[in-house]
């Protein structure tokens, strides 16, 4: 484990391969075909994921403009009155749901795998 504060954790650094693993997988999810099932009035549909990316972070950059409206937090180009949250904001918010999205992934894959099957890397 890594000493931290004078406590060790379990925390163990990845090794070059879990990286490279984890840098595929953001690969994929940024640029891969991949589509995302859902459900819908019990109809199953399909979309790509880069649209399902895409327009969660639409969504998501619309309830920020409307909890700026409201007051809920101001942005420093607010100050002197309300104005829209600039657009590209909307790549941002789309961002963070894709690295959210590869890091529960992983997580998710990693929780299956039996202990002693990971590597370990003892530091310090």
């Amino acid at each position: 484990g890594v000493s931290v504060f004078g406590a060790q954790h379990p925390f163990t650094p990845p090794c070059a391969a879990e990286r490279a693993e984890r840098d595929t997988r953001l690969k994929v999810a940024l640029f891969s075909p991949g589509l995302s099932n859902f459900t819908c009035d019990s109809k199953r549909l399909k979309m790509p994921m880069p649209v399902a990316f895409g327009l969660i972070g639409f969504f998501v950059w619309v309830g920020e403009n409307i909890c700026t409206y409201l007051g809920a937090w101001v942005y420093p180009h607010q100050v002197n009155g309300w104005q829209l949250v600039d657009s590209s904001k909307i790549l941002s918010w789309s961002i963070m749901v894709m690295v959210a999205f590869v890091i529960i992934w992983t997580w998710k894959e990693r929780e299956s795998v039996p202990l002693d099957k990971l590597t370990r890397i003892e530091t310090g």
